[in-house]
């Protein structure tokens, strides 16, 4: 409807990667670590995301999704990644905005090892119009990382602030 809309997406995915794998040792001071060949890996697994968003008012908007997808990360470890969240807009003028997105991501190493890494992040910002297409928003975020391999757990924490410029396309063929 106008004030409401749901996707739901669903699919199977196929990664081929080819890497370097990371020395088992630190490299020592001025010596130079001996090459090691690359390796390939394939990986697959069914992969879907949902999404609410619902418009409550000229002023308010919610976003609720969920989701399972797969990555590799740099050392060619993959994770089967599940997460969820949601994000608010609230308009405070027809110039100013307010945003807060919440997402947590349970991600979970398919082979290679057995770790888990838990993350959970908050961004709330402040969006100022400019003109019609270009916008100014200071942004930040809180983000905590929980992750444990073979037993060993560590925690993470990251604050950040930044100010974002944007500018915002035309729409091509909107008359059309």
């Amino acid at each position: 409807s106008e004030t409401f809309n749901f996707k739901l997406g669903a699919g199977y995915e196929i990664q081929f990667s080819d890497f370097a794998p990371t020395p088992d040792r630190p490299v020592q001071p001025g010596g130079l670590e001996p090459a090691r060949g690359s390796e390939t890996a394939t990986e697959s697994m069914p992969i879907a995301l949902m999404e609410f968003k619902k418009d409550w008012s000229e002023r308010l908007s919610t976003t609720v999704n969920a989701g399972r997808q797969q990555y590799t990360d740099v050392d060619g470890r993959s994770f089967e990644s599940n997460f969820a969240g949601g994000s608010a807009r609230y308009l405070l003028s027809e110039l100013v905005s307010f945003n807060l997105t919440a997402r947590y991501y349970a991600n979970r190493q398919i082979e290679q090892g057995e770790q888990e890494i838990d993350y959970l992040a908050l961004s709330p910002s402040v969006e100022r119009k400019l003109t019609e297409n270009l916008c100014v928003s200071l942004r930040g975020s809180y983000e905590l990382e929980l992750s444990r391999k073979r037993s060993v757990d560590s925690r993470a924490d990251r604050c950040r602030t930044w100010v974002e410029l944007t500018y915002r396309w035309p729409r091509f063929l909107a008359s059309y």
